[in-house]
């Protein structure tokens, strides 16, 4: 989710995967690239600090289809 959050801020949403193709450019992968690294540095910083949820500004991702 932390990841999620902090990609989605470097204007990039995903699902569950990346998909570049053709139709994308230099320019938009190598910004794809430059917000991976910056979210996973983030990620990484708040995995050592040990302070994941209090760097999450809304509630986190929950499954929405459930087995019963």
């Amino acid at each position: 989710s932390l990841f999620s959050q902090e990609m989605v801020k470097r204007g990039f949403l995903f699902l569950t995967g990346f998909n570049i193709c053709f139709a994308h450019d230099d320019d938009t992968i190598a910004a794809a690239i430059r917000a991976n690294r910056e979210s996973l540095g983030i990620l990484a910083a708040a995995l050592k600090a040990g302070d994941v949820e209090k760097r999450l500004e809304g509630p986190c991702v929950e499954a929405v289809f459930r087995k019963s």
